[in-house]
């Protein structure tokens, strides 16, 4: 599983928050973690196909409280959500992050950029 984590704020005092998009299991999904209690929603998730050891570009744009996720290229978003603070307290700003579940095999990522849009 290929996890790309961002607004990622907080610590092991505060608690963490943050979005995810998830890619594994036949799917693509858009997960936030909020520490005002400490819950975890599954926001959006669609069915995509990929394969494993192939290289997939992915863009996820994030504008105010809108978040567009593209997988493979996509002509228009797979995931389109606006986050209008039912699912804990909105997230401004914060890092980014990459990770990966071993289960799932290696993840490898590449070409990272990060704009202002």
């Amino acid at each position: 599983m290929a996890i790309v984590s961002f607004r990622f704020i907080g610590g092991p005092e505060n608690g963490l928050s943050y979005y995810q998009v998830n890619i594994g299991g036949g799917g693509l999904s858009l997960s936030k973690n909020a520490s005002d209690n400490n819950v975890s929603w599954v926001l959006n998730s669609q069915v995509i196909a990929y394969s494993a050891d192939i290289y997939y570009p992915m863009r996820i744009d994030v504008k105010g409280n809108n978040i567009k996720v593209y997988f493979d290229d996509a002509a228009t978003p797979n995931i389109d959500f606006t986050d209008d603070g039912s699912y804990g307290a909105l997230q401004p700003a914060g890092s980014i992050g990459f990770g990966s579940n071993d289960s799932y095999g290696h993840v490898f990522y590449d070409d990272i950029v990060v704009t202002p849009i």
